[in-house]
């Protein structure tokens, strides 16, 4: 067996007794919960999960917009000249254009 390191976390007893029934419905345990979040950490160098309020949207763009947004970002990092918006309506409203 590889090499283990101990990982500790106080919740509150009741969080706990919860989450554990749901694991054992998975036919697993808090500990491998725990490793399989760790993995997927890991595996996406992200959490894997919205963090943020409420009333924030959880967005993730498809493969094709991601690949359009990581361009504007190399082009607002070089200073490229951009298209400028004094509103998220008129922004949408110049890219239905060019879509129709």
């Amino acid at each position: 067996m590889a090499a283990t390191a101990l990982v500790q976390a106080k919740v509150e007893p009741k969080l706990k007794t919860v989450v554990e029934k749901y694991f054992a419905e998975f036919g697993m345990d808090t500990s491998t919960a725990i490793r399989m979040f760790l993995k997927k950490v890991e595996q996406t160098r992200s959490i894997p999960f919205h963090v943020g309020s409420e009333e924030e949207e959880s967005f993730e763009p498809n493969e094709e917009l991601g690949a359009y947004l990581r361009k504007a970002k190399k082009d607002i990092e070089k200073g490229r000249n951009l298209l400028r918006f004094n509103s998220n309506e008129e922004a949408l409203a110049y890219f239905d254009k060019r879509i129709k």
